[in-house]
Order: structure tokens, then C-alpha cells, then sequence
């Protein structure tokens, strides 16, 4: 008896545990929460500081810059209206060129200002020291400016040649601004595809450079990690939470599929986007101030960690998305040099990009999309389990599809059965009354007294309420399992149903994924690359 009240003194206590144990876990993840929102929310006080700190830097050191910036431009605008004297321009660019001695811009407005003027001397002096400063970025300026001020076989001639001495393992960013604008047909028909013919070369190239496809495909796997986990449906798995031993590893199969839905929507937006028409001379000035205006050496590191700012900004404090995004989308922004292939990647991943030259890069890229997203959704399929592991106390059970919920409960109910079984054997009358009262027996024969008459109906009164007493607790342990079984059962169904929803939840997630290649595989290279002198390059 003292042994079966001591059995059941330790299961309370254990219940009891286990109830403070939850309540520690439930506190744990709340103080987890509370911590990673203040976190996030100091990752966000100190990005806003950060850039306008940032701000500042680039105001400090390069502000002088924008003002060469925008001085071209308005040279290349005051030449359309005629209303700024050449005197005027004169003056400001030869004050700039003094103010900015190591800006490789500076010396082009020396050399437009003198073609102004008619300074051939001095035109000649100014373009030869600007491609000393940068060769690549004085010759697409001047591609640019020659195109913009309608002399298009100058400019043509500056851009074939351009395009005929790069490398395709090693290319100045910049070349996506004239590509995009070629692609716009902002130069013009190209009536002989030369310089299709030279993008072509590129591909052909870097196609016989397997790091290089590699490296590619990594990019486009890592950018398919960071797209969000598209979720269509509302199902909640409360069960499987606490009771499916693979349930993390069952979600993050499933946010992983959801991924699909995401990069499904992405692709279509860009190959559905359209091209706003916009004035001829406004593209021109919209593709001279990137140029102008974006991936300077020697502001890298500053808008760097400016972009990095604006990514803990967009997703409100979380570090690590930041970093997984900037990975994945912008790195390859700052570098001075890139392979073609990161090009095109840029092309895609810049949403201010033309939407013409979004399409033909994804495109020129579209087996490398296809086997990257192959990988990817191989990656995550060979890690899911054949079956899930159901565990209630120290009863567990295996299941492949939830099918087997009969067979499930019918195993829980007896090993509830036997558990219940056991401690009902353990619970019995006490020995030591039992015998006390026998000993009063004897002694009630032996000497039949007062005391003795006491004593036995005492052991008697006693043996009779350990009985009850132990007859009342097999009851209250019977409800107790009774209970358990009612729940339990409950769980097992409730977790097979929710299992059968989170497979229903992957299998569509997943099929979303024989969807990209098709939609891919759709087009052509060469409806997108075709290019003559009445047929543009691009779709619009």
C-alpha cells in the first residue's frame, strides 16, 4: 500500500513537472520573442541613423560629383533650348574640372564645352585625358552623348567597338547601362546585328566555363531561397507541433515548396511587364544619369553599407534576411568587375532596369534558371520523410500518410491498457494490516478479553478502510486512463488529419514547381534576340 501511494505521490509530482516544465518552455519563447523584438527594433533605430550618417559621407566626399552630374545634363539640355550661352558653359565645366581634379567626368564636360565651341584642340586634349581617368566610362559617356545629340553613326561606331573589346569574365558594371540601352533600341536598329553578334560570343564563351555556370547557378539558387514562402491556405498544425517529432522539419519542407509560388509570380512579372513609351530624349537622359550616377569605385563601400541599411529597413530589423537578400540580389552591385552572367543577373534583379532587358536576360540565362531551380527543388524534396513519428507520453507510433489512424489507436488504447493494468496489479490492500489483523485473531482466541475484542475490531475497521480506500483510487485511476484515452485518441485523429492537410499543403506547393520550367520554355532566345533593320530586338 505505502508503495502504491508512493507510486502515485511520484506521479503527481511528475505531472507537476511536466506542468512547470511547459510553463518554463512557454516563458522561454515569450522572453525569446521579447528579446528578438527589441533587437529588431534597435537593428532599426540604428539603420536609420546609419544611413542618414551614410548620407552625409557621400554628401562630404562626393557631393561634387552630383554637381558634375548634373551639369552635364544640363549642358546636353541647355544645347536643346539654345537659352545658356556657350560662355556660361565654358566657365562652369573648366570650374568643376578644377574643383573635381580625379573625377574621370569631369574632363568629358571639358571636352563637350570645347566641342561647343569649336576648340578642336581642346576637345581632343579633354576626351584623351578623360580616357586616361577611365577608358570604359569615357567611351560609353561619349556613346551615349553622341547618340543623344543625334549623331547615331558616331554613336554606333563608339558602341561596337566597345563591345568588341570586353572581356566577358571581367566587365565594368556599367555595361548593363549600355546594354539596356541597346536593347531598348536607343541606338537605333542594329542593321547588321554586330553587336548582337558580340552578346552572343559572350554566352558562347562563358558556356565552355563550368565555374562559371556553376557559379551562376548558385546565384540563382540563393536567390530562390530568399523569396518569400507564399502560403495560400490558413491550415494551423497545433498537433503536430506537439506530438510530431519531425514537425520543424516538416515546415520547413513546406516553406521551402511554398518557395515556388514566389518564384513562379516573380518570373511572370518580369516577363509581363511592359515598357512605358516614353520621349526618345528623356530615355537618353534617364540612361546618361545612371551612368553617370551609379557604381563608382569609388563609393562602393559607402552604398554598400547604405544598401545594407535599406534591407534591415524593408524587413523591419531582421539581420539576417538583410543579409541573405543582399547576397542574393546585390552583391555583385558593388563590385568593380563582373562576368557577363552578373550582368544579366543585375539586369534582372534591378527593378528599374528596362523591362525589355529583364526579359532577354532571363532568357539568355534560362538554363542555368532551370537546373538552379532543379537543384533547389531537389535539395528539399530527398529530405522529406517517408514517414512521421507520433509520440504521447512513452507511447510512439509511425505513420505514412495518416491513413493508419485505426491501427494507431488501437495500439495507444493497449498500451494504455497495459500501463493501466500494471499499476492496477501494484495497487493492493496493505499486508501489514492484513496481518496485524490476523495477529489480533489469534490473540482474540488465545485470550478473549476486553483488550483484545478492541484491538481486532480496530485492525478490522482499518484493513476495511485501506480496502475502500484502495478501491476508490483504482476507480479514480480508471477515469484518470479513461480520460487519457479519450484524449489521446482525440490527438492521434486530430494529428492525422492535420497530417493529411500538410501534405495536401506540400504536394501543391511542390507541383507549382513543374510550372517554371514550362512557363520558360516557352520562349525562345531567338524571339528576343532577333534584330534587323525594321525589327527591334525585344517584344515590348
Amino acid at each position: 500500500d505505502e508503495l502504491a501511494n508512493l507510486k502515485a505521490s511520484v506521479d503527481v509530482v511528475n505531472q507537476e513537472v511536466m506542468g512547470v516544465k511547459d510553463d518554463v518552455y512557454s516563458f522561454k519563447v515569450r522572453f525569446e520573442e521579447f528579446v528578438e523584438d527589441i533587437e529588431k527594433k534597435n537593428n532599426i533605430t540604428h539603420a536609420q541613423g546609419q544611413i542618414v550618417i551614410l548620407n552625409q559621407e557621400l554628401k562630404k566626399h562626393f557631393g561634387l560629383y552630383e554637381e558634375v552630374r548634373n551639369n552635364l545634363l544640363g549642358i546636353l539640355q541647355a544645347v536643346d533650348s539654345g537659352i545658356v550661352s556657350k560662355q556660361v558653359i565654358t566657365n562652369s565645366t573648366e570650374e568643376l574640372m578644377l574643383k573635381t581634379p580625379r573625377y574621370w567626368l569631369s574632363p568629358s564636360l571639358i571636352a563637350i564645352s570645347a566641342w561647343l565651341n569649336n576648340n578642336q584642340q581642346l576637345a581632343y586634349k579633354a576626351l584623351s585625358e578623360g580616357l586616361k581617368r577611365d577608358l570604359l566610362k569615357t567611351e560609353l559617356i561619349f556613346t551615349l552623348i553622341n547618340n543623344r545629340l543625334k549623331r547615331q553613326g558616331a554613336s554606333f561606331a563608339w558602341l561596337s567597338k566597345y563591345f568588341e573589346n570586353q572581356n566577358p569574365l571581367k566587365m565594368p558594371q556599367a555595361t548593363l547601362i549600355l546594354v539596356n540601352a541597346y536593347t531598348d533600341g536607343v541606338f537605333g536598329p542594329d542593321s547588321h546585328g554586330e553587336c548582337m553578334k558580340q552578346i552572343s560570343k559572350w554566352l558562347d564563351y562563358l558556356s565552355q566555363q563550368p565555374e562559371t555556370i556553376k557559379d551562376l547557378e548558385s546565384k540563382w539558387i540563393k536567390k530562390i531561397q530568399v523569396m518569400p514562402s507564399e502560403s495560400v491556405d490558413n491550415i494551423s498544425y497545433n498537433y503536430m507541433e506537439q506530438y510530431c517529432e519531425e514537425f520543424p522539419k516538416l515546415m520547413n519542407l513546406l516553406n521551402y515548396a511554398r518557395k515556388n509560388q514566389a518564384f513562379l509570380n516573380y518570373l511572370n512579372i518580369i516577363i509581363n511587364t511592359t515598357r512605358v513609351k516614353k520621349n526618345y530624349t528623356d530615355d537618353l537622359d534617364d540612361i546618361l544619369f545612371k551612368l553617370i550616377n551609379e557604381y563608382d569605385t569609388d563609393e562602393f563601400e559607402l552604398r554598400k553599407k547604405q544598401k545594407m541599411c535599406e534591407l534591415i529597413l524593408k524587413y523591419e530589423g531582421n539581420k539576417k534576411k538583410a543579409k541573405d537578400d543582399f547576397e542574393a540580389n546585390a552583391i555583385t552591385m558593388f563590385k568593380e568587375e563582373v562576368t557577363f552572367y552578373d550582368i544579366l543577373i543585375n539586369a534582372v534583379t534591378q527593378e528599374d532596369i528596362s523591362p525589355n532587358l529583364r526579359k532577354l536576360s532571363m532568357l539568355l540565362m534560362k538554363e542555368c534558371i532551370i537546373n538552379a531551380h532543379r537543384d533547389f527543388t531537389a535539395t528539399y524534396r530527398i529530405q522529406c520523410p517517408g514517414q512521421i513519428t507520433i509520440k504521447l507520453d512513452n507511447w510512439s507510433h509511425k505513420s505514412e500518410d495518416g491513413s493508419n489512424e485505426k491501427q494507431m489507436c488501437t495500439s495507444y488504447k493497449q498500451y494504455l491498457e497495459k500501463a493501466l493494468q500494471k499499476q492496477l496489479d501494484a495497487m493492493h490492500p496493505s499486508y501489514w494490516l492484513i496481518g496485524i489483523a490476523c495477529a489480533c485473531f489469534f490473540w482474540l482466541i488465545a485470550a478473549f478479553n476486553g483488550i483484545s475484542i478492541t484491538f481486532f475490531v480496530i485492525s478490522l475497521i482499518l484493513v476495511g478502510l485501506n480496502i475502500l480506500s484502495v478501491y476508490n483510487k483504482k476507480i479514480e485511476l480508471k477515469e484518470t486512463y479513461k480520460q487519457k484515452k479519450y484524449n489521446g485518441t482525440s490527438i492521434i485523429k486530430g494529428l492525422c488529419a492535420e497530417y493529411v492537410d500538410w501534405q495536401k499543403a506540400y504536394k501543391n506547393a511542390d507541383s507549382i514547381a513543374e510550372k517554371i520550367p514550362k512557363l520558360l520554355n516557352q520562349y525562345k532566345s531567338e524571339d528576343f534576340i532577333s534584330n534587323s533593320a525594321t525589327k527591334k530586338i525585344l517584344l515590348n
